[in-house]
């Protein structure tokens, strides 16, 4: 690009911030203002508003930034869309199928770049895992199992996260829609949802803290998936199991991957420079999507992942609350 694209960012709580600071580090981007209507402190670099409407017809903006709240994902990306705006939104993109189609359609009439922000896919030892398993060096995959259990207390998220009505959902749309799409996107394959089993066991709100899905790649390999958040103190405990004929993948989203070979060799990627903390490394995986998103823009073509591309994931989500009855 012959200048840095122009982009306001839409709601700056945890998301937003990491946006505006993973976009500093993003050659041809720049962030010229943000509307948030708490009364957060936000950056002092940027023009601020509380309204994003006076935001998209005040500021020369070419694209937008949507990390507001789930349940207003809707009107404020075909809000964006309407006023000409290239947007990257971040997931779940819609609180159903359903919404997330109908979005998708508005989406690709527009013509804008539209791009949903799955940092999960952008992370170096899930982008390893994916090319290792698409050169066919670990052989077939056989059997899948991942594992996200986050320790949580009610201060750490923000009130509309409790309340499902705005939500869409807990753990299994929030931290579900990324390990579907993780493990469909590593392995190469869709997932069909088998069972499934829904808790409630620490008191979030109305929204779930406890999903597990047993599920199928295409193959027929099983695949079993268990997100939770739970009331505790620690780090997360988290990692994506690929067994395959050859080998074993252990992938560490922000720490590592480690290959086990059946020859007995262990191969262990760090991924990330020494000394960096969790936020830096979640930005690592922010900054280069939005560096996607830049490249699409400029080359006229479509970002990936797109909103079609995460359809599948939402429908996989829609299905697990029906099987559990709490359909929405």
């Amino acid at each position: 690009m012959n200048k840095p694209l122009p982009m306001g960012i839409i709601g700056m709580g945890y998301a937003g911030m990491q946006h505006y600071k993973s976009a500093r580090e993003v050659a041809g981007l720049t962030i010229v203002a943000a509307a948030e209507p708490s009364n957060r402190v936000l950056p002092k670099e940027i023009k601020h508003y509380t309204d994003w409407r006076e935001m998209i017809a005040r500021e020369n903006l070419d694209a937008i930034s949507i990390c507001a709240p789930h349940y207003l994902h809707a009107e404020i990306l075909t809000g964006c869309l309407d006023a000409g705006k290239h947007v990257i939104i971040e997931k779940p993109m819609a609180v159903n199928a359903g919404q997330h189609e109908g979005l998708a359609n508005y989406a690709e009439q527009s013509g804008k770049v539209v791009m949903i922000e799955m940092t999960h896919r952008f992370y170096p030892p899930v982008q390893e895992a994916k090319a290792l398993v698409a050169s066919g060096e670990i052989g077939q995959v056989f059997a899948v199992r991942e594992n996200i259990i986050e320790s949580l207390e009610g201060a750490m998220l923000p009130a509309w996260m409790l309340d499902r009505s705005k939500a869409g959902g807990g753990v299994a749309l929030t931290s579900g829609t990324h390990m579907l799409d993780r493990i469909s996107w590593v392995c190469g394959q869709p997932l069909t949802l088998k069972y499934v089993r829904i808790g409630y066991d620490f008191g979030f709100g109305d929204i779930e803290d406890t999903a597990i899905m047993q599920l199928e790649l295409h193959t027929g390999a099983p695949v079993v998936l268990n997100a939770i958040w739970a009331r505790r103190f620690g780090d997360t405990d988290e990692e994506l199991t690929i067994y395959a004929t050859k080998a074993t993948l252990r992938v560490q989203a922000w720490k590592k991957l480690k290959v086990e070979w059946c020859t007995g060799e262990v191969q262990q990627s760090a991924c990330y420079e020494a000394g960096i903390d969790h936020l830096a490394k979640v930005r690592v995986g922010i900054t280069s999507a939005l560096r996607e998103f830049v490249a699409a823009i400029d080359e006229g073509r479509a970002a990936v992942p797109g909103p079609y591309d995460l359809l599948p994931t939402q429908r996989l989500v829609d299905q697990f609350y029906k099987m559990a009855g709490t359909e929405h």
